[in-house]
């Protein structure tokens, strides 16, 4: 198995290839027969585009909390390879602070049942400094996230 590939408009287009059996009807006998069409007549078939793309090295994949690798391919010459680039991982801080959002909104049935208890004159069913610092938490981190999605 062996991967070919060429460069469109910034995208990589490639095949797998491997040996294919093709079937054929034979026109003196008028049988189906078969044949294995090998990688090196399906490379000859390719065309001068067509080059062999480099294995994805799984080890230049690996970073840090936060960020994710993008491939970006390049046309090596003889053969197309990938430049590994570090960026931040957008769809996780997205992620989170949805996370954070709905701890906000979860915990608004504790912050209006303690506001009812208040205004009756009764005990506080919940520790409101703690769901309040919690909550003031939530909001910090919030606003460090978008801080980071806006800059990147």
């Amino acid at each position: 198995m062996i991967e070919y590939g060429y460069i469109e408009n910034g995208y990589l287009i490639s095949k797998i290839l491997e040996p294919e059996t093709e079937n054929y009807r034979d026109e003196e006998t008028g049988y189906i027969k078969s044949k294995t069409i090998s990688i090196k007549e399906q490379i000859e078939r390719l065309g001068s585009l067509w080059k062999p793309v480099a294995p994805i090295n799984e080890n230049n994949r690996i970073c840090e909390e936060g960020y994710i690798i993008r491939l970006v391919p390049y046309d090596a010459g003889d053969h197309i390879d990938y430049e590994y680039s570090k960026v931040l991982d957008l769809q996780k801080i997205k992620k989170d602070i949805v996370k954070q959002k709905e701890f906000l909104s979860d915990t608004d049935y504790q912050i209006t049942k303690c506001n009812e208890a208040f205004m009756l004159g009764n005990p506080l069913p919940y520790d409101l400094s703690t769901i309040h610092q919690k909550r003031q938490a939530a909001r910090a981190k919030i606003n460090e996230l978008e801080t980071i999605l806006n800059q990147s």
